[in-house]
C-alpha cells in the first residue's frame, strides 16, 4: 500500500482518484514525507482539518440547495479546477448511494486563467467531455466554480465554440459571486453569524488567510482557492496516446526543490513541457507558509491528499446521503 502511494503522490500531472484517495492510509502519507525529508508539519495541517471540518456542513448545505435546484433535469455536473475540486469530491461521495447515474454525470474540468494567457485550448478536449453542440441541444450542463464573477465559465464556452442556443443549456453557479450574469449558490442557516465568527477565528489562527471574510459564502470560497492542491495549474490540453484528450498542468516546484534519488525516479511523470508561465504567479509548496491574498497558489501534493480523503469521507457517509436525498425529492 505504501508504494502505491508514493506513486499516486509523485504523479506530477495527475491528481488522485476518488478511489485512490479513500484507500490511502494517513500513515502511509507521513512516513513518505520523512522519507524524502518533506516537512509536513502536523500541527499546520490539524489547523487547516479544523477549517477544512467547519465548512464541510456549508458545503453540504449549498450542495443538497443546488441538486434541488437542478437535479430534475438530471445534468451533467462540471466543477471546475482546482478551486471546486472540494465539490468534486462532495458529488463524487454522494454519487455513491447509487441514484440516478449521477456518478457518471461528473467530470472535473480541468483549466485555468493560466491556460487563457498563454496556451490554445483545444475544443475537442472540452467536447470529450460532453461540452459541445452536439449534447448541449439534448442535455443540461452546470458549471460550478468557487468565484467571482464566472470569467473562465465563458472562456470554456467560447473555446469549446458553443452555439448561442446550446449555451442555455448550461448553468453556472459560483460559491461567491461579485458581478456577472450567473448565479450565487445559496445557503440557509439561522446560525450564520455566529458560526461565521467560529470559521474566523480558526482562519486567523491559519495560513489561510489575511483577508478575511464578509460572510460565509466568502468563507467557503477562500479556503477552496487557498486549500492545497496536487498540482499546478491546468494549461494545455492535449491528446493521450490511447486517444483520449486531458490537460497538462504547469510544472510543480514541488519537484524542482526535492532531488529524488533513483528508487523514486520511476514514479515521476514529466510536465517539464508546461513551464511555470512568467506572468509573477506565485506558486507557494508549503502549508507553512501564510496566504497574502485570497488566490494564493499552494501545490502540496501530501496536503492536498489528505483534505481530498477527508471530504470523500464526509460525503460517501450513508447519513450524509439520507440528509440530502431526503431534502430533494
Amino acid at each position: 500500500m505504501k508504494e502505491k502511494a508514493k506513486e499516486i503522490l509523485f504523479n506530477s500531472t495527475k491528481r488522485p482518484t476518488s478511489k485512490e484517495a479513500l484507500e490511502i492510509n494517513d500513515e502511509d502519507v507521513f512516513k513518505i514525507a520523512k522519507e524524502i525529508d518533506y516537512s509536513l508539519n502536523l500541527r499546520t495541517l490539524n489547523k487547516i482539518y479544523h477549517l477544512h471540518s467547519m465548512l464541510m456542513p456549508i458545503a453540504e448545505n449549498m450542495i443538497t440547495r443546488l441538486l434541488k435546484q437542478t437535479e430534475k433535469e438530471e445534468p451533467t455536473y462540471y466543477p471546475f479546477a482546482r478551486d471546486a475540486e472540494l465539490f468534486y469530491d462532495a458529488l463524487c461521495g454522494i454519487a455513491q448511494a447509487g441514484e440516478k447515474n449521477l456518478e457518471q454525470r461528473i467530470h472535473l474540468l480541468k483549466t485555468s486563467n493560466g491556460m487563457k494567457s498563454t496556451y490554445k485550448a483545444d475544443s475537442e478536449y472540452f467536447s470529450s467531455i460532453g461540452i459541445n453542440n452536439d449534447n448541449l441541444s439534448k442535455n443540461t450542463a452546470v458549471f460550478i466554480d468557487s468565484g467571482f464573477a464566472g470569467s473562465l465559465f465563458n472562456y470554456v464556452i467560447k473555446e469549446a465554440k458553443i452555439d448561442l442556443s446550446a449555451q442555455n443549456r448550461i448553468k453556472g453557479f459560483l460559491v461567491c459571486k461579485r458581478g456577472g450574469l450567473y448565479t450565487p449558490m445559496s445557503f440557509i442557516n439561522k446560525n450564520s453569524r455566529e458560526l461565521l465568527k467560529q470559521i474566523i477565528y480558526r482562519m486567523v489562527d491559519s495560513p489561510y488567510l489575511e483577508n478575511l471574510p464578509d460572510n460565509l459564502n466568502e468563507a467557503l470560497c477562500y479556503f477552496m482557492q487557498q486549500t492545497p492542491k496536487a498540482t499546478g495549474r491546468y494549461v494545455q490540453t492535449y491528446k493521450k496516446e490511447n486517444g483520449e484528450w486531458d490537460v497538462m498542468p504547469e510544472k510543480n516546484r514541488f519537484f524542482q526543490k526535492w532531488d529524488f534519488n533513483l528508487k523514486n525516479k520511476k514514479y515521476l511523470h514529466s510536465n517539464e513541457s508546461c513551464l511555470l508561465l512568467p506572468n509573477g504567479w506565485n506558486q507557494r509548496n508549503s502549508i507553512e507558509q501564510t496566504c497574502g491574498w485570497v488566490n494564493d497558489d499552494v501545490v502540496d501534493p501530501f496536503a492536498s491528499l489528505l483534505l481530498q480523503k477527508r471530504t470523500l469521507e464526509y460525503f460517501t457517509d450513508s447519513n450524509v446521503h439520507d440528509r440530502i436525498y431526503d431534502f430533494i425529492k
